[in-house]
């Protein structure tokens, strides 16, 4: 006789029912209306291109710094924002989670409501998490093997995500990068170690602008700042509805107003149609 084979079989789940959960469907429109829906925006630009001045003058913003000199930019540009620094990914990590909830509790128990959350930047962001990975390794002198790139993509897009379901408004900048593809065109976009890391950060944001300096015609005057959404093809933007292609002087609660008014202005135009044609 064969010997018996004691290994227990698999459990056949195909016929198992699974928990019902209710689900929620939202009418888009009514997203907005309602204010369930958030505008998550990033600012990509050259070292002192004024990314951090921008993303300050969001509304009642909680401005995190991946690099304590950022906070002199973010005092000038709104002296009522709240600022913490963060030195680790991990430190980040635990603010993220902490923020889920719309608001933020300090060392003293107190608790500081936002309407915007601003990550300052993402650029250093990557740098931290891969300064994380190195350090696990415990060795003198660590190298940046292939499979501690996937191990940095993962954390990276998983970081990401976090910071795009917070219940706020959403600003990140991000330091800018000229890349020369196959066609030995000069591309413009934002800078991340990884070939495919930009692209897969940028679409989780519904909208994203290079911030540039250009000089008055009349040298006496200051530099003139300009925010593009949607530019030339070498230029790695993400336009969106109610802004213009390219914004002069930028006023960051300005742009979270039109993305979030148009919609509302489209919403009420759309209600009224079906109101006329139900009389």
């Amino acid at each position: 006789m064969p010997p018996k084979n004691n290994k227990k079989r698999p459990k056949d789940d195909s016929n198992h029912k699974p928990e019902t959960k209710p689900i929620i469907v939202v009418k888009a429109a009514n997203a907005f209306r309602d204010k369930q829906a958030k505008a998550k925006i990033l600012v990509i630009g050259d070292s002192g291109s004024g990314k951090t001045f921008l993303a300050a003058g969001s509304k009642n913003p909680l401005i995190i710094l991946t690099e304590a000199n950022g906070a002199v930019s973010a005092v000038h540009s709104n002296k009522d924002a709240l600022i913490i620094t963060c030195t680790t990914a991990n430190d980040l990590r635990n603010i993220l989670m902490q923020v889920q909830s719309g608001s933020l509790k300090d060392s003293d128990g107190i608790e500081h409501m936002f309407d915007t959350l601003v990550i300052d930047s993402l650029t250093e962001v990557q740098r931290l998490i891969k300064t994380e990975i190195l350090e696990a390794k415990g060795e003198d002198n660590p190298e940046f093997r292939i499979q501690d790139w996937g191990r940095l993509a993962d954390r990276m897009r998983r970081l990401i995500r976090w910071i795009r379901d917070v219940p706020a408004h959403v600003v990140c900048t991000c330091l800018s990068e000229v890349t020369t593809g196959g066609d030995d065109v000069r591309y413009v976009g934002p800078m991340f170690e990884g070939k495919k890391t930009g692209n897969e950060v940028m679409q989780f944001f519904s909208a994203v602008g290079f911030l540039y300096r250009t000089r008055a015609k009349n040298p006496e005057d200051v530099a003139i700042r300009k925010l593009m959404f949607d530019g030339p093809e070498n230029y790695m933007c993400k336009p969106c509805f109610g802004l213009e292609s390219v914004i002069t002087n930028p006023n960051m609660e300005e742009i979270i107003d039109r993305v979030i008014t148009s919609i509302n202005i489209e919403t009420e135009t759309v209600e009224k149609e079906n109101e006329s044609q139900s009389e």
